[in-house]
């Protein structure tokens, strides 16, 4: 009678543990199928799909290959530079004619025809030239030119209307020489646009 009620309280006992066991159990199994279930869903979410997509598009395209096409030195196009001499003395020496006839007026007008030329050459080879340094020499012509066309324009007004410079009044024919320093960056840079500029359409 005891063993009986003794086995019986005992498999009782076991019955209750493992009923309590498979309770506890069961929770932890459901928790893990939903989370399975969840990460199922989300991979098969176009949202995510699309985040992902987005995600390997951005590191795909490294501006480390675009730094590489602008310092990479492109071949230089051979070409004829006496063109560009003969045009340099024609130029040069068409405005020494304009300052013995007419002054310094005459040669400002001259000048400010190629100082907004080379303005807008500038501009175009820095919007779409990729070589950086075509891009960067471009820029310097420009600056160069646009120095010495400011010492002509004050100089030359100032001389034409008192007789005295105003920019370096002790360098007495630096506004002299002005024609040919702003010709100097015109000439660079119709040997950037030669160089390295695209080929001319047929």
């Amino acid at each position: 009678m005891v063993c009986s009620i003794g086995f019986y309280s005992v498999r009782t006992a076991n019955c209750t543990a493992g009923q309590n066991h498979h309770h506890r159990i069961r929770p932890a199994v459901a928790r893990s199928l939903l989370l399975l279930l969840e990460v199922k869903l989300l991979e098969n979410s176009p949202r995510v799909r699309l985040c992902t997509t987005l995600i390997d598009d951005e590191t795909s395209g490294q501006p480390a290959d675009e730094k590489e096409a602008e310092s990479a030195r492109p071949p230089v196009r051979a070409f004829n530079p006496l063109a560009n001499y003969l045009f340099y003395a024609i130029t040069v020496l068409a405005a020494y004619v304009l300052y013995y006839y007419f002054g310094f007026p005459a040669v400002i007008a001259m000048m400010l025809f190629f100082v907004i030329r080379l303005t807008r050459d500038t501009a175009h080879v820095v919007k779409t030239y990729e070589y950086k340094f075509a891009r960067q020499a471009a820029v310097a012509n420009l600056v160069y030119s646009m120095t010495f066309f400011t010492i002509l324009v004050v100089n030359g007004l100032a001389i034409s209307q008192i007789g005295v410079p105003v920019i370096l009044p002790d360098f007495q024919d630096l506004t002299s020489w002005t024609p040919i320093l702003i010709m100097g960056g015109v000439f660079g840079m119709s040997n950037i646009k030669r160089m390295w500029g695209p080929l001319p359409s047929l």
